[in-house]
């Protein structure tokens, strides 16, 4: 009789799509701990911090404040904690980044690691005026440090006037 040796296309197929999951699965944790991935997901945070900050100054007609303050050291299990703050430092939101991914006040030119909203949700200076904000390029960076200092950065841009944010 005529014996067949070998596998068949359904067997390679089936083998194929379990060794992609497999792989898959050993793979997406070691992307998860890249720096760069680390740093391209918290400037969305950020840059989340910074619209809900511009729409809570709109819709309640007042000053609110992005603050940066506590975003340059890690937080426990967590990285840099950006807060969103009424006019006289109420709390209103926290955004926590990555561990290890922080504020780069190095890199960052916004005035006293703020950017803070008028109630048209205008970009204003620490003067609540709108031309020292027009003045300077307003760059916020975020960077993932370890012991050899920061290994991956990434940063974005608040346009004077519009208040839009700009990813670099």
């Amino acid at each position: 009789m005529f014996k067949r040796k070998g596998f068949t296309i359904l067997e390679l197929i089936i083998a194929s799509v379990i060794l992609g999951v497999v792989a898959t699965m050993a793979i997406s944790p070691v992307f998860g701990d890249l720096p760069e991935h680390k740093v391209n997901n918290d400037i969305i945070t950020v840059e989340q911090a910074l619209k809900m900050t511009k729409s809570e100054a709109t819709k309640t007609s007042s000053l609110i404040i992005t603050d940066f303050a506590q975003a340059a050291s890690n937080n426990g299990d967590t990285g840099g904690l950006i807060q969103v703050k009424d006019s006289d430092g109420t709390v209103l939101r926290s955004f926590s980044m990555n561990k290890n991914v922080l504020y780069n006040s190095g890199a960052s030119t916004i005035a006293n690691n703020q950017v803070r909203f008028d109630y048209k949700g205008q970009p204003v200076d620490k003067f609540d005026g709108v031309r020292g904000f027009e003045e300077s390029s307003n760059t916020i960076s975020i960077s993932f440090y370890n012991k050899q200092g920061a290994a991956a950065t990434k940063s974005l841009e608040v346009q004077p006037v519009t208040g839009n944010i700009k990813i670099n």
